[in-house]
């Protein structure tokens, strides 16, 4: 906002204040600055944030509670998510089960087709009854293409059906450029999305179904003699305990991997494109560590909490408390509290009459490397009008002295 000149009458508009850290000279910003001083000075770090690259052709790497994207390279890019299609199928199933619609021992029967069906299988014989958690288990971890399909039959009737609904959900969950043809990720013209979509997905898969995520952590299974690895490059490894590789030809090998750190914070990486199974496990190792080592997730400012006073117009009270409407919590590089900026943004004076909470104001935080975070400022308490007498004596002082501080 650019300050506005006040024309001198009552009632005038108020001007345009911005207060900004550090070198705003306003009274109110002393408050301000005290207040990131000591909360940032509390914060320590090893090293700052550096550069990361990737082989792979398309690459996200975001924080899972602040939702930060940290990197991304290509991350619009149209691609075929190959395997990591099987995140959405499992998506499907743990709604199903949260429904109480099916049951983890529910049995559902395996078909021709998902028998007949190449590339990566769990040796499901046409015929045989399967229970969902043993397909869940075949899914996940043998990335078993007939596990697939059968859960997709089993919750829909068909494949093609289940594919509507892995649409319907994309949709509901903002995968905004993605179009699933199938259950597996077997390569068929159209199956298509992205790396942004896939991490999306990934989000909701943690927030949504927790309770189911260990499915995702089983280095290996066992099914009626037969043992499956799981083909996650780096489980077990750099807090790494999930989620789903890919792998085809036109989409090249893939990951979609989940981590946590020691202290809980937990990152999401979706990278695919690569040439090879080194290129891929390179790149998950690369980017996992440095999205867990290079930055730190802070609180900067508690929701409800004073940010600074702000002058008010013709009120009963000369100053009012700012407060952030919401908790102010960011990702950042280990070492930007150094240069961390906090802008104060409101007309100023605010008039009367003030409502506690209504919006007043804006506070931005910005650094080197970081995308502003801007959230709502409140009033923090009402103020009523001043009477009649009381508008026109200040309106004289107003044009006699100007505006008070």
């Amino acid at each position: 906002m650019n300050e506005q000149r006040i024309p001198r009458r009552v009632g005038a508009p108020p001007r345009i204040c911005r207060y900004s850290h550090p070198h705003a000279k306003d009274r109110i910003v002393p408050t301000l600055l005290l207040m990131l001083a000591l909360m940032f000075a509390g914060l320590t770090a090893a090293f700052p944030a550096q550069a990361i690259t990737a082989l792979s052709r398309q690459v996200v790497v975001i924080d899972v509670e602040s939702r930060d994207v940290l990197w991304q390279k290509n991350s619009t890019e149209q691609m075929t998510p190959s395997s990591m299609t099987k995140v959405m199928t499992a998506y499907l199933v743990f709604s199903a089960l949260n429904r109480g619609e099916v049951s983890l021992s529910t049995e559902f029967v395996v078909s021709e087709r998902a028998a007949r069906r190449g590339g990566s299988t769990m040796l499901l014989p046409a015929g045989r009854k399967v229970t969902v958690h043993d397909l869940l288990r075949g899914l996940i971890v043998a990335s078993g293409n007939d596990a697939a399909i059968t859960l997709a039959e089993g919750l829909a009737g068909s494949e093609e059906r289940f594919a509507v609904l892995m649409n319907q959900t994309a949709a509901a969950l903002g995968m905004k450029n993605t179009n699933f043809v199938n259950a597996s990720g077997w390569p068929e013209p159209g199956h298509v999305s992205t790396a942004l979509d896939m991490t999306q997905l990934g989000l909701r898969l943690i927030s949504d179904h927790w309770g189911y995520y260990e499915y995702f952590t089983a280095s290996a299974i066992t099914y009626r003699g037969s043992t499956f690895r799981n083909r996650n490059p780096i489980l077990g490894k750099l807090g790494v305990d999930g989620i789903k590789t890919g792998r085809t030809q036109d989409g090249g090998y893939g990951v979609m991997l989940s981590a946590a750190a020691d202290d809980g914070r937990r990152v999401l990486v979706v990278l695919n494109g690569a040439k090879n199974e080194a290129d891929r496990k390179m790149d998950a190792e690369n980017l996992i560590d440095w999205a867990l080592t290079h930055f730190d997730n802070h609180s900067l400012f508690a929701a409800g909490q004073v940010i600074a006073y702000a002058p008010v117009w013709l009120g009963t009270t000369s100053h009012i408390p700012l407060v952030a409407k919401v908790e102010v919590r960011m990702t950042i590089p280990v070492q930007a509290y150094r240069s961390l900026r906090a802008q104060l943004s409101y007309n100023s004076p605010i008039p009367a009459p003030i409502q506690r909470g209504q919006e007043v104001g804006s506070l931005i935080v910005t650094g080197p490397g970081i995308k502003p975070h801007e959230v709502p400022v409140l009033a923090g308490a009402s103020v009523d009008s001043v009477g009649r007498l009381e508008r026109v004596s200040t309106g004289i002082r107003y044009i006699v002295f100007g505006l008070p501080e």
